[in-house]
């Protein structure tokens, strides 16, 4: 039987309060406190990951098929246009690879951290 309540991305929203809210308010020592706020910064990406991981996933996925032509994993597809960089049957500054690389690398920072001033630039999000 499976547990519903609370979910992983619940779990890892309670630990980093537990961290932001209790624990580094009460540290004295400058190294300890540091190290809590870098471990509730992996515990945010967590929660963001386990939010939007397997979308953001499926659309890497997507738009490498449609890019590349052909079917396939997200890991089988990301090695093969990199096959195709290193070959040299795709150029490093063509506009569409640039433009495919930009659109996966944005997913990818929505989920490292959304807050970047250059992802909310290009995005025209205030996260």
């Amino acid at each position: 039987m499976a547990i519903n309540r609370p979910s992983a991305q619940e779990l890892a929203a309670g630990v980093r309060e537990f961290l932001e809210e209790v624990l580094q308010p009460l540290l004295d020592d400058a190294a300890l406190r540091y190290q809590t706020r870098v471990a509730a910064n992996v515990l945010k990406i967590l929660e963001r990951e386990l939010a939007q991981g397997d979308a953001r996933s499926g659309d890497e996925q997507a738009l490498l098929v449609e890019y590349l032509g052909r079917n396939g994993d997200e890991a089988e597809l990301n090695a093969e246009l990199i096959r195709r960089l290193d070959s040299g049957e795709l150029a490093a500054d063509d506009s569409n690879l640039l433009a495919l690389l930009e659109r996966i690398s944005l997913g990818k920072l929505a989920i490292d951290n959304p807050r970047y001033s250059s992802y909310q630039a290009l995005t025209g999000r205030d996260s």
